[in-house]
C-alpha cells in the first residue's frame, strides 16, 4: 500500500496491480478483504496525485470484495477525486461516479465545463442517462452539448437524446434551439 501511495511509477504500477489481483481472489466480504480494503482507503488522504488514481483503480475491487462495508467511504473518495486538479483522477473518479454504491451522478455536473474533452464526455454521459432515478439533465439543458468543439462529446449528447426517445426532428429543432449563433435560432 505504501508503494501505491508514493512509490515511483514502476512499484506504484505493479504494487497497484498486486492488490488489485489479491483483492479479486478474495471472496466477496471476505474478512480479509475488508480488512485491506480499509487500509487501501485510508492512504488516499496522504498519497500523491499518482497514488491517488491508483487507489481510484482499486476501487472498483474494493466495493466488489468488501461487500458494501466501505461503500461510504469510497463515495467519500470518488467526491474528494471529482474536485482535484488532475484531470486523470477526475476522469477515474467520473467512471465511479456511477456505480450503485456511490451514486454521484449530480457531483460530476461542474465537469461538463473542463476544458478536457474527455472529461467532459465522460461527465455528459453519466448525467445525461438516467441511473436509478432520472438524468441529472433534462433534454432542454442536454440540447446545447450537442455544439460542443469535440466530436465525441457531440455523439454522447446525441444518443442519450436517442436513449430518451427523441426523434431525429425533436434534435433537429434542438440542435437549432440552441445554436450559438441568433439566425439559426430564429429559424
Amino acid at each position: 500500500i505504501e508503494c501505491v501511495k508514493s512509490g515511483d511509477a514502476p512499484a506504484r504500477a505493479a504494487a497497484a496491480a498486486a492488490l488489485d489481483r489479491h483483492l479479486n481472489l478474495l471472496p466477496d466480504g471476505d474478512a480479509r478483504a475488508v480488512t485491506l480494503s480499509g487500509e487501501v482507503l485510508d492512504a488516499f488522504p496522504a498519497a500523491g496525485d499518482a497514488g491517488k488514481r491508483a487507489i481510484l483503480n482499486l476501487i472498483p475491487a474494493v466495493l466488489k470484495r468488501a461487500a458494501g462495508a466501505h461503500a461510504r467511504r469510497c463515495r467519500a473518495v470518488v467526491a474528494e477525486a471529482l474536485r482535484m486538479p488532475d484531470p486523470g483522477a477526475q476522469l477515474a473518479a467520473a467512471r465511479l461516479a456511477i456505480h450503485p454504491e456511490v451514486r454521484l451522478r449530480a457531483e460530476l455536473k461542474p465537469l461538463l465545463t473542463s476544458p478536457e474533452p474527455q472529461l467532459r464526455g465522460a461527465a455528459l454521459f453519466a448525467v445525461a442517462v438516467g441511473g436509478d432515478g432520472e438524468p441529472a439533465l433534462g433534454d432542454e439543458e442536454l440540447f446545447r452539448w450537442l455544439h460542443d468543439p469535440d466530436p465525441t462529446v457531440q455523439k454522447v449528447c446525441r444518443d442519450a437524446l436517442v436513449s430518451r426517445d427523441r426523434s431525429e426532428g425533436e434534435i433537429a429543432l434542438g440542435r437549432r434551439l440552441t445554436h450559438p449563433d441568433a439566425t439559426e435560432r430564429l429559424k
